[in-house]
């Protein structure tokens, strides 16, 4: 066995970064598209729109279909994200008196993603794997902590991550709040005579400025002037709408943005602007009105409260923005709504259920890119099925498939160091037994130690394909990320954008992969020929 694994050691340490494999390795599914004529950039551009299923779901079962609209509907550019960065960068100088330097920083869109942690006590960023073991940390962003740094901080105690020094970023909304606190704490540490402020604070300091930024008009009010220079346009949400709707789904929208605000936004994803030629609308002109794409429509819905809180007043939203009580939400049902204005502010989940005449969370599919407040809160409060967005997916499917030798060569790594590590406990078997094995335990734990240093470098360098700082999304070093896990748990479905669904039928029966446990991996890689 010895000889056999140092062997395999011998030629895989060998080999340079990156990895120039003999062999290509392939999903099967790669292969078949490959027969039928289609490219490899074909195979990838078909997973890209793929939507991968967790649990179980009959399409035929589901009698309502419901949406977020923002980063769901509504996918947003980095235009978008300049609003909130920058508007945040002046709030901090002109109302809280911050250096002016502050105004020098940069917008870096890849320096964090979804699933990371901020600790707000001592300014770190955390990516932690599904065990809620740390296992990458950053100090604002020009310092990495070293293993044990990283193992000192964090590893003397058990954490759950939700205390309240802890802020997961688990919306899209959130990575800009994460930069500029990045950001101020590394201007902080070499200006602490300029910033006598504590990470907590800084902190504190840009959650404000921000959010001042969503409810005095810097960003809503600057989309609502010119929509198509924020919002990317996708011509197949109102088709998707309109088969769902023609299939009898009851179809309905659910976002937290006020009226005003969804009005432009979903007015705009239907026509698309206005034609400056013609001064009518570019697309879907059959279509005077958007709402009446939808059964209902529910905006400020405050979510996740709307899921959670019965005391929570619905109101009925005229054209023009203004509100009316509804006296008796008992009597509204879908029969009774006005035909043409089925428009309503906040509520409770109960009113929606009442409206749309269903009783049975598992009879509704909600597809939202909000971990917290669109997935996990209903699918544990209400059981509604739930298809989580990942805009981030194309990235992360475009990367793996492109690199999947690399990744192939890695695990074959991974298992020769497994193999290893049986030897060297058999060697150390024999040694307490009194047998003579020393020279060979010695050259198999060196053996042992070179490989662990390849294997890591081989790992880190295919990890910063996906992203420079932090990795694979849906990894953290070879477990599954934290991020990971909580797909796994509370979104049936997910996909990289809402508009996939328009690809596949409503009656549409989704199955998942069969679960592996670590022994059944190792069986069924063998048999596949991995190991």
């Amino acid at each position: 066995m010895l000889v056999y694994v140092l062997i395999l050691i011998s030629g895989l340490l060998c080999s340079t970064l990156p990895l120039a494999p003999k062999k290509a390795y392939h999903r099967p599914a790669l292969s078949i598209l490959k027969s039928v004529g289609k490219s490899h950039q074909e195979f990838v551009n078909s997973l890209k729109h793929q939507i991968f299923c967790n649990v179980e779901l009959n399409g035929d079962a589901i009698e309502a279909i419901g949406f977020d609209m923002d980063y769901t509907l509504a996918q947003y550019n980095t235009e978008f994200d300049l609003l909130a960065y920058e508007g945040a960068k002046k709030k901090l100088c002109e109302a809280l008196g911050y250096p002016e330097d502050i105004l020098k920083f940069k917008y870096n869109k890849d320096a964090f993603r979804r699933g990371l942690i901020i600790d707000k006590n001592r300014g770190n960023i955390l990516k932690i794997d599904r065990h809620k073991y740390v296992r990458k940390v950053y100090h604002g962003l020009s310092h990495e902590l070293t293993t044990d740094e990283r193992k000192k901080t964090y590893g003397q105690q058990v954490a759950s991550f939700t205390e309240s020094n802890y802020v997961n970023i688990d919306t899209l909304f959130l990575l800009i709040d994460a930069i500029l606190f990045a950001q101020l704490v590394d201007y902080r540490d070499k200006n602490e005579a300029l910033i006598d402020k504590t990470y907590e604070q800084l902190y504190k300091d840009v959650r404000t400025c921000v959010d001042l930024c969503h409810r005095d008009g810097v960003i809503k009010d600057t989309v609502i002037s010119n929509p198509a220079k924020y919002i990317i346009y996708d011509p197949n949400i109102v088709p998707m709408i309109q088969k769902m709707k023609s299939s009898g789904k009851i179809v309905f929208l659910l976002t937290n943005s006020l009226w005003e605000y969804t009005n432009v936004v979903m007015n705009y994803l239907v026509h698309g602007g206005i034609d400056s030629k013609t001064g009518e609308y570019k697309y879907n002109k059959d279509i005077t009105e958007w709402e009446s794409l939808f059964n209902i429509t529910v905006v400020g819905a405050c979510k996740p409260s709307f899921l959670t809180d019965e005391y929570l007043s619905m109101f009925k939203v005229d054209k023009d923005g203004s509100l009316h009580n509804i006296e008796d939400k008992d009597a509204l049902n879908l029969n009774a709504l006005n035909v043409n204005r089925r428009v309503y502010q906040g509520g409770y989940w109960q009113d929606l259920h009442r409206m749309m005449g269903i009783k049975s969370g598992d009879r509704i599919l909600y597809v939202g890119d909000h971990m917290y407040a669109d997935i996990l809160r209903s699918k544990r409060t209400l059981g509604w099925r739930t298809c989580l967005i990942i805009p981030e997916l194309e990235h992360e499917i475009s990367i793996a498939v492109n690199y999947t030798a690399m990744s192939q060569e890695i695990i074959k790594l991974r298992q020769i160091q497994y193999d290893l590590d049986e030897y060297i406990d058999l060697l150390r078997s024999r040694d307490r037994m009194g047998l003579e094995v020393k020279s060979q335990l010695k050259d198999a734990e060196a053996k042992a130690i070179e490989l662990k240093t390849t294997i890591r470098a081989k790992n880190d360098f295919y990890s910063a394909k996906f992203n420079t700082f932090w990795g694979q999304l849906f990894k953290a070093g070879y477990q599954d990320s934290r991020f990971s896990k909580q797909v796994t748990d509370y979104a049936c479905l997910y996909t990289s954008k809402a508009s996939n669904l328009h690809r596949v039928s409503v009656k549409r029966s989704f199955r998942p992969i069969a679960d592996f446990m670590p022994h059944e991996f190792l069986e069924n890689s063998r048999n596949l020929g991995l190991f």
